[in-house]
């Protein structure tokens, strides 16, 4: 039989070079902290501007083709906040919000941005979570149910048939 080999072992003939500088850990300015008041502080003067925006439930805009969504994610927006703050007007029962998702439920979505309204509508129904809600909510979801493409949305109700994205116009953002 042949000898075995021996592998060659080399020790280094230089140590490893010391760091030219020495890390030092980044400190955030004092003025750079975030703080939980001032978090609290901007979700309060977030909720009272957007409050602002509403009069007898109905969001005081110019009507538009937008108007039923812009609605539907003011109201969504302020239930949220309701999580965070302390606020009785974003209790869905308060009668502020209790008229907000009134009239909510009460408008009809617009066929050009169908799928943006009735989703935002679908989801602040869902958050807020009151019995008389609960109707349109099972309507929105069957809405958005029936209207999807594998996976697509159009910005309408869909063309009878479709039965393929290609089919319909739709972007990623649905």
């Amino acid at each position: 039989p042949a000898p075995a080999q021996t592998q060659a072992t080399t020790t280094p003939t230089t140590a490893p070079r010391p760091f030219r500088f020495q890390p030092v850990r980044a400190v955030a300015a004092e003025k750079d902290i975030v703080t939980d008041e001032a978090i609290n502080a901007a979700i309060v003067k977030g909720v009272d501007f957007l409050t602002s925006r509403f009069e007898d439930g109905k969001l005081k805009s110019a009507q538009s083709t937008q108007y039923f969504g812009t609605h539907a994610l003011l109201v969504l927006a302020l239930l949220h906040a309701g999580e965070a703050i302390s606020d009785e007007r974003l209790n869905p029962n308060h009668p502020f919000m209790a008229s907000a998702l009134d009239r909510l439920r009460a408008m009809s979505p617009p066929e050009e941005l169908k799928t943006y309204s009735v989703s935002l509508r679908a989801q602040a129904f869902a958050f807020a979570n009151r019995q008389g809600d609960r109707s349109t909510l099972s309507a929105d979801a069957r809405w958005l149910v029936a209207n999807a493409v594998r996976g697509a949305y159009h910005y309408r109700d869909l063309p009878t048939g479709t039965t393929q994205p290609e089919h319909i116009t739709w972007d990623n953002s649905n």
